[in-house]
């Protein structure tokens, strides 16, 4: 485990409220960038910092100066982001547009292989788009930035960022062809 987090849990674990402070700030960044990749929402990713936060300080006692901070961290925040998975897959309204869209015959595969394979998989599609519509494209799903933001950054038009968009989505649709559930439930909630 990092030095620095061993000391700043050492000291929390003593009561230590500063500390606990500036390990929100050294790791918030990087969960929020962590929750929007899979939530796709700001205000969900956001939540999902702050409620992780909350059950670090609720859970505190249960922290182990010796094992990485880092991985509880990330850990809770993960099992926070599945249950907000979990009730927008029991969302009815959600289901019957997933029913409308896609092809429901396979089922989600729990196998963590095929979803790294999946995940290589698409991100080598999006290496394939032109440097601008990529460029474009992760700033909207990897940052989380607003069509208006993105720009405004590249200094170009709002439209023209749309339909970047447009492009690149259409586009890794495209590249999974068997249009199978789980690769299009892969791409629709983590791209």
């Amino acid at each position: 485990m990092n030095v620095d987090d061993r000391l700043l849990v050492s000291e929390f674990l003593k009561g230590n409220v500063k500390s606990f402070d500036l390990l929100h700030e050294k790791y918030s960044e990087r969960l929020y960038g962590f929750a929007f990749k899979l939530l796709k929402s700001k205000e969900d990713a956001l939540d999902t910092v702050q409620e992780t936060f909350l059950r670090i300080w609720q859970k505190r006692k249960e922290l182990d100066e010796d094992k990485s901070f880092k991985a509880f961290l990330f850990t809770i925040s993960y099992n926070i982001i599945m249950d907000q998975l979990r009730k927008r897959l029991s969302d009815h309204n959600y289901l019957e547009f997933l029913k409308k869209n896609f092809k429901i015959e396979q089922v989600i595969s729990e196998n963590a292989a095929d979803f790294n394979i999946l995940e290589k998989q698409i991100q080598s599609f999006i290496g394939e788009l032109p440097l601008r519509r990529q460029e474009i494209y992760r700033l909207s799903r990897e940052k989380g930035l607003s069509n208006k933001e993105i720009a405004e950054n590249l200094n170009i038009s709002v439209k023209t960022v749309e339909a970047q968009i447009n492009l690149a989505v259409k586009f890794l649709k495209s590249m999974i062809s068997d249009g199978s559930l789980p690769a299009v439930l892969f791409l629709a909630l983590f791209y």
